[in-house]
Parts: structure tokens; C-alpha cells; sequence
């Protein structure tokens, strides 16, 4: 069974991701998850950062990406201001 949900004020959104982790450990949904649904655009705007993210870490920084946004010790950068060493190589 597929259930797709939109939701009409983004805290809707993060109230229902927020309990994700009930569904996780659920004995009776074992194969059930929530995932929100990018558009192309954005998803691999992500995918970019996501990358940034991981090279940040690799060299010792505290980073984590938040919808377009990747945040490298607390400083907000989005897909056109990461920082050089930390850009994915394409």
C-alpha cells in the first residue's frame, strides 16, 4: 500500500517526520517509511551538498544539510556559496 500525503503548512510536515521513529521500530509496519519528495531540481541540488557535507566532516568540521541549505560550523552556505574544498568533484 502507497500513501502519499501533502501537507498544507510546512510544521505539519515536520510534526509527522518529527515521529518517524515510531514507524521505524513498529513490529506492525515493518516495511514502512516516510520520505519527502523533492523535486528534481532540488533533489540533486542535495545530493551536492549532502557530498559538501561529507568532505566538511572528513576534514573535521561539524556539518549537516537542512532542506537547501548545508550548515559547516554553523555557518549557512546553499549549492552556489560551499566553500571551494569542500565542492564534490563532478
Amino acid at each position: 500500500m502507497l500513501i502519499i500525503a501533502k501537507f498544507v503548512r510546512r510544521e505539519y510536515t515536520e510534526q509527522v517526520l518529527g515521529v518517524e521513529n515510531r514507524l521505524e521500530k513498529s513490529e506492525r509496519c515493518k516495511d514502512a517509511y516516510m520520505t519527502e519528495d523533492y523535486a528534481r531540481k532540488i533533489q540533486e541540488e542535495r545530493t551536492s551538498l549532502i557530498k559538501a557535507m561529507f568532505a566538511a566532516r572528513e576534514k573535521g568540521c561539524d556539518a549537516k544539510v537542512t532542506n537547501r541549505n548545508l550548515f559547516i560550523d554553523n555557518q549557512a552556505y546553499d549549492i552556489h556559496s560551499v566553500p571551494r574544498e569542500y565542492r564534490p568533484v563532478c
